[in-house]
Protein backbone atom coordinates (compact mmCIF):
# COMPACT_ATOMS: atom_id res chain seq x y z
CA UNK A 1 0.00 0.00 0.00
CA UNK A 2 1.05 3.48 -0.62
CA UNK A 3 0.16 6.99 0.72
CA UNK A 4 0.82 10.26 -1.08
CA UNK A 5 3.16 11.17 2.09
CA UNK A 6 6.67 10.33 1.61
CA UNK A 7 7.79 6.76 2.66
CA UNK A 8 9.29 7.84 5.85
CA UNK A 9 6.33 9.83 7.04
CA UNK A 10 3.89 8.13 6.37
CA UNK A 11 5.35 4.86 7.98
CA UNK A 12 6.55 6.43 11.19
CA UNK A 13 3.09 7.82 11.58
CA UNK A 14 1.43 5.07 11.02
CA UNK A 15 3.78 3.11 13.49
CA UNK A 16 3.05 5.88 15.79
CA UNK A 17 -1.06 5.33 15.45
CA UNK A 18 -0.87 2.06 15.13
CA UNK A 19 0.87 1.11 18.67
CA UNK A 20 0.22 4.22 20.45
CA UNK A 21 -3.51 2.93 20.05
CA UNK A 22 -2.29 0.08 20.73
CA UNK A 23 -0.92 1.01 24.04
CA UNK A 24 -3.83 2.98 24.92
CA UNK A 25 -6.34 0.12 24.52
CA UNK A 26 -4.41 -2.16 26.31
CA UNK A 27 -4.46 -0.02 29.53
CA UNK A 28 -8.24 0.94 29.10
CA UNK A 29 -8.67 -2.79 28.51
CA UNK A 30 -6.76 -3.34 32.51
CA UNK A 31 -8.21 -0.52 34.04
CA UNK A 32 -12.22 -1.21 33.42
CA UNK A 33 -11.74 -4.86 33.57
CA UNK A 34 -12.87 -5.64 29.88
CA UNK A 35 -13.26 -9.89 29.70
CA UNK A 36 -11.77 -12.72 28.31
CA UNK A 37 -14.15 -11.52 24.85
CA UNK A 38 -11.42 -8.59 24.13
CA UNK A 39 -9.40 -11.26 22.89
CA UNK A 40 -12.12 -12.13 20.32
CA UNK A 41 -13.46 -8.89 19.91
CA UNK A 42 -9.43 -8.08 18.94
CA UNK A 43 -9.17 -11.14 16.38
CA UNK A 44 -12.36 -9.64 14.71
CA UNK A 45 -11.13 -6.07 14.32
CA UNK A 46 -7.84 -7.32 12.51
CA UNK A 47 -10.47 -9.17 10.01
CA UNK A 48 -12.42 -6.14 9.80
CA UNK A 49 -8.64 -3.92 9.08
CA UNK A 50 -7.23 -6.52 6.76
CA UNK A 51 -10.50 -7.03 4.75
CA UNK A 52 -10.48 -3.11 4.34
CA UNK A 53 -7.25 -3.03 3.58
CA UNK A 54 -7.02 -5.98 0.68
CA UNK A 55 -10.17 -4.06 -0.90
CA UNK A 56 -8.78 -0.35 -0.66
CA UNK A 57 -6.68 1.11 -3.67
CA UNK A 58 -3.10 0.70 -3.15
CA UNK A 59 -2.88 4.77 -2.80
CA UNK A 60 -4.12 5.46 0.58
CA UNK A 61 -6.27 8.67 1.59
CA UNK A 62 -5.92 10.07 5.01
CA UNK A 63 -9.30 9.75 5.44
CA UNK A 64 -9.25 5.89 4.58
CA UNK A 65 -5.69 5.05 5.95
CA UNK A 66 -6.05 6.80 9.74
CA UNK A 67 -10.05 4.84 10.64
CA UNK A 68 -7.88 1.62 9.10
CA UNK A 69 -4.43 2.08 11.23
CA UNK A 70 -7.35 2.93 14.32
CA UNK A 71 -8.61 -0.52 13.74
CA UNK A 72 -5.77 -2.66 13.63
CA UNK A 73 -3.84 -0.55 16.57
CA UNK A 74 -7.34 -1.76 18.55
CA UNK A 75 -6.99 -4.80 17.46
CA UNK A 76 -3.38 -4.87 17.87
CA UNK A 77 -3.54 -4.34 21.62
CA UNK A 78 -6.70 -6.52 22.53
CA UNK A 79 -5.21 -9.37 21.00
CA UNK A 80 -1.75 -8.62 22.06
CA UNK A 81 -3.12 -8.46 26.26
CA UNK A 82 -5.76 -11.23 25.83
CA UNK A 83 -2.72 -13.54 24.06
CA UNK A 84 -0.28 -13.02 27.01
CA UNK A 85 -3.07 -13.28 29.31
CA UNK A 86 -4.18 -17.09 27.89
CA UNK A 87 -0.30 -17.75 28.02
CA UNK A 88 0.12 -16.90 31.50
CA UNK A 89 -3.43 -18.54 32.33
CA UNK A 90 -2.66 -21.75 30.40
CA UNK A 91 1.08 -22.32 30.06
CA UNK A 92 2.73 -24.63 32.52
CA UNK A 93 4.84 -22.67 35.48
CA UNK A 94 8.15 -24.23 33.86
CA UNK A 95 7.52 -23.00 30.45
CA UNK A 96 6.05 -19.93 30.67
CA UNK A 97 9.06 -17.72 30.36
CA UNK A 98 10.03 -19.72 26.68
CA UNK A 99 6.35 -19.63 25.25
CA UNK A 100 6.17 -16.14 26.50
CA UNK A 101 9.51 -15.18 24.33
CA UNK A 102 8.33 -17.50 21.88
CA UNK A 103 4.91 -15.20 21.68
CA UNK A 104 7.08 -12.02 21.05
CA UNK A 105 8.89 -13.36 18.39
CA UNK A 106 5.83 -14.24 16.22
CA UNK A 107 4.07 -11.09 17.64
CA UNK A 108 7.20 -9.07 16.44
CA UNK A 109 7.76 -10.59 13.12
CA UNK A 110 4.78 -9.17 12.16
CA UNK A 111 6.57 -5.83 11.41
CA UNK A 112 7.55 -7.18 8.74
CA UNK A 113 4.23 -7.33 7.10
CA UNK A 114 3.92 -3.40 5.76
CA UNK A 115 7.31 -3.59 4.07
CA UNK A 116 6.42 -6.95 2.49
CA UNK A 117 3.28 -5.33 1.36
CA UNK A 118 4.87 -2.21 0.67
CA UNK A 119 7.49 -4.40 -2.01
CA UNK A 120 4.82 -6.88 -3.22
CA UNK A 121 2.65 -6.29 -6.21
CA UNK A 122 -1.34 -5.37 -5.39
CA UNK A 123 -2.68 -8.34 -6.09
CA UNK A 124 -0.52 -10.21 -3.98
CA UNK A 125 -0.56 -7.55 -1.00
CA UNK A 126 -4.66 -8.08 -1.38
CA UNK A 127 -4.26 -11.88 -1.38
CA UNK A 128 -2.04 -11.54 1.80
CA UNK A 129 -4.28 -9.13 3.54
CA UNK A 130 -7.35 -11.79 2.31
CA UNK A 131 -6.00 -15.08 4.10
CA UNK A 132 -5.01 -12.78 7.15
CA UNK A 133 -7.95 -11.75 7.59
CA UNK A 134 -9.83 -15.66 6.90
CA UNK A 135 -7.11 -16.30 10.16
CA UNK A 136 -8.36 -13.69 11.67
CA UNK A 137 -11.79 -14.27 11.66
CA UNK A 138 -11.22 -18.09 12.01
CA UNK A 139 -9.35 -16.94 15.43
CA UNK A 140 -12.67 -14.94 16.44
CA UNK A 141 -15.06 -17.55 16.31
CA UNK A 142 -12.91 -20.48 17.21
CA UNK A 143 -11.45 -18.36 20.49
CA UNK A 144 -15.34 -17.55 20.97
CA UNK A 145 -16.38 -20.92 21.08
CA UNK A 146 -13.50 -22.11 23.39
CA UNK A 147 -14.33 -19.70 25.57
CA UNK A 148 -17.78 -21.31 26.25
CA UNK A 149 -16.66 -24.47 27.01
CA UNK A 150 -13.44 -23.57 29.00
CA UNK A 151 -12.96 -22.71 32.34
CA UNK A 152 -9.80 -21.15 32.82
CA UNK A 153 -10.42 -17.67 31.48
CA UNK A 154 -13.65 -16.93 33.50
CA UNK A 155 -13.20 -13.62 34.46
Amino acid sequence: MHTALAAPIAAGTATLIVNGVSGVVQVLARTRRWGPQTGTAGAALAAVGYVVAATTPPALTPAVGIPLLLILGCASGLCLREGLIDLEAAAPQHLRGALTGVFYVVTYIGFALPLLLATAEPGVSAAILSAMAALASVSAVGRAMRLRRDSHRQN
